[in-house]
Formats: C-alpha cells, sequence, structure tokens
C-alpha cells in the first residue's frame, strides 16, 4: 500500500493542468521536431529565481545558447509591489521595454521561452520578447513555473503574441518544484524530439 502525498484539490489541478497543456499545445511529430531542429535558444524571464532554475535544467540537458530577458526598469523586490505592478501592466496592456539581447533571434531554430504565470498569462518581459521578434517559421516550446494556477490563458496569449511561429508541447511545473525537476524536464524533451 502506499500514500498519495497530495490532497484530492492538488491532485485535480495537476491533472486538469496536464489536460489543458495537451488540448491548448498541439503536438509537432517527433520526427519533424528532431528533422527541423537546427539551432537551439532557451530564453526566459524570472523573477524569484525559480524560472531561471528551470531554464538552466532545460538548458543543461538539451545545450544550445540561453538568454535571459531583462527589462530595462527592474521590478520591484517586494513580493506585494512587484504583483502589483504585473497586475496594471497586464490590465492595461504595458509591454516594458527590455535591455538589448545578446544573441540574434533570426539565428535560432527552435526556441524555448520560459517564464513565471503573472496574473494568468506571460510575465511583462516575456510578452515583449515575443511581441517585438519576428518567429515566423520558428518552433516555439513554452515552459513556465506557477504558483498554483497553471497555464491558464498562457497558451492562447502565446498563439495571440506570435501567430506565425510553429508552437510546440509546453511544460508547466509548480515554482518550487523546478529546482527537482530535472527528471520531467528530460522527459519532456524527449517527447517533444528534441533529446
Amino acid at each position: 500500500m502506499f500514500h498519495i502525498s497530495c490532497s484530492r484539490r492538488s491532485l485535480l489541478k495537476k491533472s486538469l493542468s496536464a489536460l489543458a497543456t495537451v488540448a491548448f499545445f498541439p503536438l509537432l511529430p517527433r520526427q519533424a521536431m528532431a528533422a527541423e531542429r537546427g539551432k537551439t535558444l532557451v530564453v526566459f524571464y524570472s523573477w524569484s529565481g525559480n524560472t531561471r532554475t528551470l531554464a538552466g535544467l532545460i538548458h543543461d540537458s538539451l545545450g544550445g545558447d540561453m538568454a535571459e530577458l531583462l527589462p530595462v526598469t527592474s521590478y520591484p523586490s517586494g513580493y506585494n509591489a512587484c504583483v502589483e505592478l504585473a497586475r496594471r501592466e497586464k490590465d492595461e496592456r504595458i509591454f516594458p521595454p527590455l535591455r538589448p539581447l545578446t544573441v540574434n533571434i533570426s539565428a535560432y531554430d527552435v526556441i524555448l521561452v520560459g517564464s513565471p504565470n503573472w496574473w494568468g498569462t506571460w510575465a511583462g518581459p516575456v510578452r515583449t520578447f515575443l511581441r517585438d521578434n519576428v518567429l515566423t517559421g520558428k518552433t516555439v516550446l513554452p515552459f513556465a513555473t506557477h504558483g498554483g494556477g497553471g497555464w491558464q490563458s498562457m497558451p492562447a496569449d502565446l498563439a495571440a503574441l506570435c501567430p506565425q511561429a510553429r508552437i510546440g508541447e509546453g511544460l508547466c511545473v509548480y515554482g518550487s518544484d523546478a529546482s527537482r525537476s530535472a527528471s520531467r524536464v528530460e522527459r519532456w524533451l524527449k517527447e517533444t524530439g528534441l533529446l
């Protein structure tokens, strides 16, 4: 006999999140992904460090290049102030300006884009990146960390921000589990055909 360590509600949330991932992110054929892999970039924004940790695990498994999105004006270090600013940016459709990236986006065929879930969508710096870069014909694989909300509207918002990209299966991890997610990352990358 074994003991399930999560509550029914937690188990239901995780199950719904997994189903939503499959429903919102159409799976690209593994062979096609492997054949068209080309040059790979892991690009992300992280406020608390959870998404940075997840991006590092992805990069360690996959290789390629990695770039962190940094806003021109840093977000407040206090949680409540950051949450309020993130809400205002979402509600008012503000796209915060970013510091220049040290990579040329046009050189990559596959871009793995990571963000915390802020108010049910992508953090402001990631929204800016997606809006301001031409991702036509590129394969975009999303990954996210969350505090209990899962994907929410992130898949639909991603599709709206880069409509000409080929969006593949995503990975969504509870934020405090990011550092213990190496096996999930490897499984995800194998399922997408990148490993």
